[in-house]
């Protein structure tokens, strides 16, 4: 097994990434510095991706150690699903069954059926747990050229979002912003055809306590209706469509 940093483009990344490379009988760990907050109260986010599916491939595991040097140590907390396109993960510790400052954050990198498969972790950020917890898990339904509702699941009891969206890539801050009252849904109109938005969501739980934004959302609008223009051979009009 191996564990190493590269830029290489064919992982699907910008700039640096953790990479994991499996050995179908050894597995292999990276254990994050210890903080001095109790490990309780942390949360972590990252995004990753799998080489394949296949039963080859190896799975990816978060979790703790209360030795780094002890690979025997590691509780796993979270296991990541296959996936061959990067993918965003939060994980908080607020469950577990250690308390305190002796334990880390760590990765656990267990091998399928062969070798050298491999998966690629990048964006790594840990965190105080928030009080108002970020929404989560958009979707978006009746995308037509024009509009598309926009749907996701509150993190908590609150009742109060704010969403920004934009054509994809934009910074966050020059956005169109939408608020949002009641149930985690609204229809968001004006859009352009055939584009790209990203879409944001936080939560706003009074006395002035916000969330953090969710995770990117990207939803592709409809064409449109087109016609076309008669042939130049003498034919009339060839129809219209979408």
């Amino acid at each position: 097994p191996q564990a190493f940093l590269t830029s290489s483009t064919t992982y699907a990344v910008s700039g640096n990434c953790l990479l994991f490379k499996s050995s179908s009988v050894t597995s292999v760990y990276a254990a994050l510095p210890s903080f001095t907050e109790d490990i309780q109260n942390l949360q972590i986010n990252f995004t990753y991706r799998n080489e394949g599916t296949t039963a080859s491939n190896g799975t990816l595991h978060v979790g703790y150690m209360t030795s780094p040097a002890d690979p025997a140590t590691f509780v796993s907390v979270y296991t990541c699903p296959q996936i061959t396109t990067l993918t965003d993960v939060e994980v908080a510790f607020n469950n577990i069954a250690y308390t305190g400052t002796g334990a880390v954050i760590a990765f656990k990198y267990e091998g399928g059926s062969a070798n050298n498969y491999y998966v690629g972790i990048d964006n790594v950020m840990v965190d105080n747990i928030p009080t108002c917890p970020k929404p989560t898990a958009l979707t978006s339904s009746n995308v037509t050229a024009n509009s598309l509702t926009l749907s996701w699941t509150a993190g908590g009891n609150e009742s109060e979002w704010i969403v920004e969206y934009g054509i994809a890539g934009f910074a966050h801050g020059t956005g169109t912003i939408a608020q949002v009252q009641g149930t985690p849904t609204t229809n968001i109109t004006g859009l352009s055809a055939s584009s790209n938005y990203d879409f944001y969501v936080r939560a706003l739980c009074g006395g002035g306590d916000t969330s953090y934004w969710s995770h990117s959302y990207t939803v592709s609008t409809d064409c449109g209706i087109v016609t076309e223009l008669p042939y130049a051979d003498g034919f009339d009009s060839y129809g219209t469509g979408t």
